[in-house]
């Protein structure tokens, strides 16, 4: 017992597919051709290049053709010396007795067995070869065939019967995803089958928004695609990670990992969870519920930040092979991971994505513990962009700009008549258009113009924003009104596109003022003024103007605009009536 145990260590697949695969139809007439007659051929289809192919006779039969039908009949086992322990192993590992009056007595009667099954054959498949391993003798290897992008293996001349494929190569023949499979086939004549991936792990990646109540949402309209977004640094951006729950038929151990790295931009919030979608049945029949089976960190999964790799964290599903072992029903079944990252102050800025990358690590063979397959790599990009506030007199709003001949690279701002110490507050808007501090989100505290009269805001996510000015250059105006600007970019695969709407003074700015707001891409100048260098391609800008004199409101102060000049004039003719008595 113990031995034909140890026999399922060195077993081949992961996947298994019990196939008897119909007869084949062909133009012969009606008789025996006999068991020994060489005139069969196996061909699997859809394989990637690089496995070895074997396979094994177990069972031996008469070829026959009944109305042009190819069939077996008379099975026996094709290595007649080992006929009966090869009997008694299966009868052990199917559990088959005496006592239960279940015992197979012939050959014939496993195949008729392992045929007519309609359920369990996966199952079957592996007490079949798990009982059959080390009795299996005749053998050919099939040969590898490449016709365009198809890929073939087979063999031809071989004798009618059922074989055993395996799939016999000891290593990673293809890095992303390879696996094993071995499955059983009837071979009365030529023969095509299919060696099916049930069960094979993949990985997708989302990454979504999260709303005001921070549920995220991963939906297209919600972000530039389900791969690529935009935020602003300092929102949390959520991720979603699927992955089918493998068939671990065959294992004893099997590793699960997810390897996710940030960018240098996103900080790991410590926050991942995970479950398995319609993991848990409860009821029978019609009365049957099914629900989400939560997972348990630290008990069902794990999560390690690397301390030699900043950014990579790795979450292994250590009790994946339990949860099997108590649930069948779970393979192919969705496992979700859910985490989020914030996007902090190093993060890249305009058309430099900040991403995340995530693969799944697992085995791909139950002969060995430390044989493994991988998904390939699923990648999401972030992006913010970076705004420059540049404040001017505004007798310096034609100015040029400033260029790598006279000031340091990236100095991309007008410093004639810059204004220093100008302070603003930034506001996002959530829920209105002419925004209000209920249906807005305001951004960090407080923005202050540095000694050329610029200030370098946050990375920004697209969306409609405004500035509001607190406090102006001291003897300049102050804006009274509102400054908005929308950012909106686009992305394709070429090239990302970034959009701005113009900046805009509400009308409770009075309109003698010289306060002007202008908003635009920076450079624009490239094509005409080759010494123009920026330090960031597409950085957008925000050239905002100041007056000097008298400011008076906007709304509100009319009245006290006519009484002061009607009494300026009865001032006046005071006066003239006054110098004409004088006169006389």
């Amino acid at each position: 017992m113990k031995k034909l145990k140890m026999l399922t260590s060195i077993l081949l697949s992961i996947v298994l597919c019990l196939s008897f695969v119909l007869p084949t139809t062909v133009n012969a007439a009606d008789g025996s051709i006999g068991r020994d007659e060489k005139l069969c051929s196996i061909t699997i289809s859809n394989q990637v290049t690089g496995h070895k192919f074997v396979a094994y006779r177990i069972f031996a039969a008469d070829l026959n053709v009944v109305e042009g039908v190819k069939t077996l009949s008379n099975v026996e086992f094709a290595d007649e010396a080992q006929a009966e322990d090869m009997l008694a192993a299966i009868n052990l590992e199917f559990e088959r007795t005496e006592e239960k009056n279940n015992l197979f007595k012939t050959a014939a009667e496993v195949a008729d067995y392992l045929s007519g099954l309609t359920e369990g054959r996966q199952e079957a498949a592996v007490k079949f070869a798990t009982a059959v391993n080390e009795f299996k003798s005749t053998s050919y290897d099939l040969a590898e065939n490449t016709v365009g992008e198809t890929i073939t293996y087979s063999v031809s001349n071989i004798e009618p019967g059922y074989y055993l494929i395996i799939d016999e190569n000891q290593s990673t023949v293809e890095p992303e995803g390879s696996i094993y499979s071995r499955f059983i086939l009837e071979v009365a004549g030529d023969v095509e089958a299919t060696a099916k991936v049930e069960g094979k792990p993949t990985l997708d990646k989302v990454v979504g928004k999260k709303d005001a109540d921070g549920v995220a949402d991963y939906t297209p309209e919600a972000n530039m695609d389900e791969k690529h977004n935009t935020a602003n640094v300092g929102d949390s951006v959520p991720f979603k990670l699927e992955i089918n729950f493998p068939n671990l038929a065959e294992y004893t151990s099997y590793k699960f990992e997810v390897t996710d790295t940030l960018s240098a931009g996103l900080t790991f919030d410590k926050n991942v969870t995970m479950k398995i979608l319609d993991g848990v049945t409860t009821g029978e029949g019609e009365n049957a519920v099914t629900t989400d089976m939560e997972l348990v960190k630290d008990t069902d999964f794990t999560v390690v930040e690397s301390t030699e790799n900043p950014g990579e964290i790795t979450i292994s599903f250590d009790t994946i092979l339990q949860k099997y072992d108590a649930n069948k029903d779970l393979v192919n079944k969705t496992i979700v991971i859910e985490y989020s990252a914030t996007l902090n102050e190093n993060a890249k800025g305009n058309q430099e994505a900040n991403t995340n990358t995530a693969k799944l690590t697992y085995s791909n063979d139950p002969r060995t513990t430390n044989s493994y397959g991988t998904t390939p790599d699923v990648t999401t990009e972030t992006y913010t962009y970076n705004v420059t506030i540049n404040k001017v007199d505004y007798k310096n709003k034609d100015a040029a700009w400033g260029n790598s001949q006279e000031q340091p690279v990236g100095s991309h701002i007008k410093t004639e008549g810059a204004l220093s110490d100008v302070t603003f507050t930034l506001h996002r808007v959530t829920s209105a258009e002419d925004a209000t501090e209920e249906t807005s989100e305001k951004i960090g505290t407080t923005y202050t113009t540095n000694a050329n009269g610029q200030i370098e805001l946050p990375g920004l996510a697209n969306g409609k924003y405004y500035l509001i000015e607190t406090e102006a250059h001291a003897g300049y105006n102050k804006v009274l009104g509102k400054i908005y600007f929308t950012i909106s970019a686009k992305y394709d695969a070429d090239k990302k596109v970034v959009e701005v709407n113009n900046a805009e003074l509400k009308a409770d700015a009075p309109s003698d003022a010289k306060n002007e707001a202008s908003i635009g891409i920076i450079p624009e100048s490239y094509d005409t003024n080759p010494d123009v260098k920026f330090a960031n391609a597409n950085e957008l800008y925000l050239l905002i103007t100041n007056s000097t004199g008298a400011q008076l409101p906007s709304t509100g102060g009319v009245g006290t605009v006519i009484f002061t000049v009607v009494g300026i004039l009865v001032m006046a003719a005071v006066v003239v009536i006054a110098v004409k008595s004088n006169k006389k």
